[in-house]
């Protein structure tokens, strides 16, 4: 059985479940709708708007499950039988909110219950698919979130709401609290699937609630287009008219000099680093990247150098405070960063297959690579297939593309 008809098969069944809890709800709760006087219908207001917004939650419930699952598929992992399992759960236990109509402090138990399942969903989620979805590097679980909103359930039904009713002679109490489960409610949803969004994860990192991913981008191929570059000062020097599409190997000949060679000697002169253009349209996405996740530069660029480049960093990109791991000795795969952005297919394999401490498996620490589609990797794409299928290594074909990711 493939991902794609096992998770459908998962998800048809608890979505069946979402079908049975609402005829449940409606046949358990049907004599609220029966009598016919008025005064009855007034009496009971409190408990028919609670079983209105009992079967808004179900509804809503069942619409963004039905959107999680279509994001992120059951896979085939221990963690998935887990998430299956909670969701199950999850569904079944919004019979509790029909049940609990008549009580609205209960009502509120009952919500705080679901949402604390929430959270422990979310870290399932993790556990199968990690913190975040490496093209957005938006976060595909925010468990704290949920977490957050189960105790300020728990806080709404234990506040003295029986004093509105000794002032009003009415339901006032319960019918205010009701109130504040709704806006609790779809707060939830509006935070974490509306337009705030962003703002919300941004928030909950800050708190330290929510993992930050770390992004380390490489400089040469990737934030600085230096093949045209050099070859512009080499094609005089040499007699050539090489373009870049000539650069297939970095140890191609441009005359009489291997192209390393030849960066690596302009390289160690100052005005030629400050007078390096930017890749095309790296400045967009990037900005976005900044506001999702923490940025490090990782370049093996010669030691003697880093003072220049990283002053073309900050001139080009604004990257005043951010980190410059120089990676010379110890190459890409020891960088301590969740995603690599390289043009160099070695460099993004080593990295995303390097070994991982036990405690960055506990807390699903996965690493990720974007290759940049450069001449000089095109023909190599066929050794990291398995990779690419995984989703360990995703392949863009220049910023514009990365940047329709993130939008």
């Amino acid at each position: 059985m493939s991902v794609n008809e096992r998770s459908k098969n998962y998800s048809q069944f608890v979505e069946l479940l979402f079908v049975v809890v609402l005829a449940l709800g409606v046949e358990t709760r049907a004599r609220l709708f029966q009598h016919p006087y008025a005064t009855y219908l007034l009496v009971n207001f409190v408990p028919l708007a609670t079983l209105m917004v009992s079967f808004f939650v179900i509804a809503v419930s069942w619409v963004y499950y039905h959107r999680s699952v279509q994001s992120l598929p059951y896979l085939r992992s221990n963690w998935t039988w887990i998430r299956f399992l909670l969701d199950s759960l999850i569904a079944l236990s919004y019979t509790g909110l029909v049940l609990s109509v008549d009580s609205i402090r209960d009502f509120g138990l009952v919500l705080a219950v679901i949402y604390f399942m929430y959270c422990i969903h979310g870290f399932s989620t993790v556990l199968e698919h990690g913190w975040f979805n490496p093209k957005t590097l938006k976060p595909n679980s925010v468990p704290m979130f949920w977490a957050l909103f189960s105790v300020y359930f728990i806080a709404i039904a234990y506040l003295p709401w029986s004093l509105f009713d000794s002032l009003s002679g009415f339901q006032l109490g319960n019918l205010l609290a009701l109130v504040a489960y709704f806006v609790g409610i779809f707060a939830s949803r509006y935070l974490r699937h509306g337009k705030y969004e962003l703002l919300t994860t941004s928030a909950l990192r800050k708190l330290k609630l929510q993992r930050t991913p770390t992004v380390a981008l490489d400089v040469d191929g990737v934030l600085a287009d230096q093949v045209p570059h050099v070859l512009a000062r080499a094609n005089p020097e040499k007699h050539l008219n090489m373009t870049k599409s000539d650069i297939t190997e970095w140890d191609t000949m441009v005359g009489d000099e291997r192209f390393t060679d030849l960066i690596l000697r302009y390289l160690k002169e100052p005005k030629f680093v400050a007078s390096m253009p930017e890749m095309e349209g790296a400045k967009g996405p990037i900005e976005t990247m900044r506001m999702r996740a923490n940025i490090k530069v990782a370049s093996s660029r010669p030691y003697e150098t880093q003072v220049d480049t990283e002053g073309w960093l900050r001139s080009k990109f604004q990257f005043d405070g951010v980190e410059f791991v120089n990676t010379t000795n110890s190459g890409k795969a020891a960088t301590d960063a969740d995603m690599l952005i390289d043009d160099n297919i070695d460099n993004i394999t080593s990295f995303v297959t390097a070994k991982r401490r036990k405690w960055d498996n506990l807390l699903a620490r996965r690493k990720y690579g974007i290759l940049l589609l450069q001449p000089w990797n095109e023909k190599k794409i066929g050794r990291i297939q398995s990779l690419v299928e995984d989703r360990r290594i995703i392949i863009a074909k220049e910023w514009r593309e990365i940047e329709s990711w993130l939008a």
